[in-house]
């Protein structure tokens, strides 16, 4: 099934209306890879300014405007809660998604691709926009023998074929300019221990990846669609963002207050992403909400002067991630989710 507009997810519509100098609204949606941790100036020489570079030069007439809807170190599902507020509400004409490091490329989580599949979806159908399915590389993928394929880098081009969006593969491309000496992952990864966030030449080569698969799908006139039924579970179809201020009153020792215009690193401001916080005192009264659902994801700002919390779902202690489920908020570095 596409939707009935013709221009809905159309790369060549897009291309038409930049060239006729309209004003186009691009949106940049992922973890810190998008952001641009270890660029010299992340709103210079991430890959996302530096695309943006290219699509304002090459559009000359075109009137852009980019942003940033990226939050390190988080992934796929938590997107999901925050695409109407980041993304959607930006009115974008061009997304570009990048989760693949931070939904792990070696591992293949059915929950995590249900998450993906559906804002790639969700894109399409609410926006109406095309999308390029960003796969950015680490350093990890381009060793002495790298690995042939990254099984989640698989599972998003499934995806992307079904969806018929654009693919921008900076993996293929670095390991091709790596195999000819073109380039040298010691000096696209040149702040060690660090072989997650690149440096400036490895930032060039995302973005030149981004452009590629850009201008790829313009030329080969490709028009996103969703079919009629994900090829993942549509659990991450059915959502909702609920902040803990907004359910009455609450409990005693709970306060509302703002979060913090400071953090260990831009992309974790979270007065950027949250409106409020919702604060405890030592020994508050307990937080009980009623929900039916099947997963459900707590966000919120971790500080210096921050606690630990007990999370139970029906009763019991949620011990998958942390023992006895008691999680800290604690952060001693700067302020971060």
């Amino acid at each position: 099934m596409t939707a009935s507009n013709p221009s809905v997810g159309d790369f060549s519509h897009f291309d038409y209306r930049a060239r006729a100098g309209e004003s186009l609204n691009v949106v940049f949606l992922g973890g810190s890879l998008t952001w641009g941790a270890r660029a010299t100036d992340p709103q210079l020489t991430s890959y996302r300014a530096l695309l943006g570079k290219r699509l304002r030069e090459f559009y000359s007439k075109a009137h852009f405007t980019f942003w940033d809807a990226a939050i390190g170190g988080t992934g796929s599902q938590l997107a999901v809660f925050r695409l109407e507020r980041d993304v959607l509400q930006r009115r974008p004409d061009l997304v570009f998604i990048d989760f693949a490091v931070n939904d792990h490329p070696y591992e293949v989580d059915p929950e995590r691709l249900a998450a993906y599949e559906s804002l790639v979806r969700r894109v399409i159908l609410d926006a109406g926009a095309p999308v390029v399915q960003m796969l950015l590389a680490i350093k990890q993928d381009l060793a002495t023998n790298p690995k042939q394929s990254r099984p989640l880098d698989d599972e998003y081009k499934k995806i992307s074929r079904s969806y018929n969006t654009g693919v921008g593969d900076s993996v293929s491309l670095m390991r091709e300019r790596v195999l000819t000496k073109k380039a040298d992952p010691d000096q696209m990864w040149p702040y060690p221990p660090d072989v997650t966030h690149p440096g400036d030449k490895g930032y060039a080569l995302y973005a030149e990846a981004g452009w590629n698969g850009f201008r790829e799908a313009v030329d080969q006139c490709k028009i996103c669609r969703a079919l009629d039924k994900m090829i993942h579970p549509a659990t991450y179809l059915n959502w909702l963002r609920q902040p803990l201020s907004g359910l009455g009153a609450l409990p005693n020792g709970w306060r509302v207050g703002l979060p913090h215009p400071t953090g260990a690193a831009f992309d974790f401001y979270m007065s950027r992403w949250l409106d409020d916080v919702t604060i405890a005192a030592f020994g508050a009264e307990p937080i009980r909400l009623e929900y039916q659902g099947s997963m459900a994801l707590l966000f919120g700002e971790a500080t210096a002067l921050s606690g630990k919390l007990l999370v139970k779902i029906d009763g019991k202690p949620v011990i998958r991630q942390k023992p006895e489920g008691v999680y800290s908020a604690h952060v001693a570095n700067g302020n971060m989710h």
